[in-house]
């Protein structure tokens, strides 16, 4: 069996993604100081405010490498294959977070670990 890990950027619904099995990393939003697991965030609410974000613009993070770890393995130990789909690495370091550690669990994991290339 072929699962898929993604990021938070996504934006999959939780029913989706409980019914088909996506494994998903959140990024992190870090607003006046303070981080956000994305995923966690009511972005309806953070979006209301976002005329008042303009001379403080938030940013992102890519997912804690723990995490990224956690979620690979966790498809591997299953003997699942993986298949990432992320953010650009262009816009984001998340696709080198999982590619570095898509190696680590290829060499310690008989599964196969497939990301792919991106432009």
């Amino acid at each position: 069996m072929v699962r898929i890990i993604t990021d938070s950027t996504s934006s999959i619904p939780q029913d989706i993604r409980a019914e088909l099995g996506i494994e998903v990393a959140s990024l992190i939003i870090n607003r006046n100081g303070e981080e956000l697991v994305e995923l966690e965030t009511d972005l309806d609410a953070f979006y209301k405010d976002i005329y008042e974000m303009a001379d403080n613009i938030p940013t992102s993070s890519q997912p804690p490498l723990g995490k990224v770890r956690e979620v690979v393995e966790s498809i591997a130990k299953t003997g699942d294959e993986v298949l990432g789909i992320f953010i650009s690495s262009k816009l984001s370091g998340t696709f080198e977070s999982f590619v570095h550690t898509a190696k680590e669990v290829k060499m310690t994991s008989p599964t196969s670990v497939s990301l792919p290339s991106t432009a």
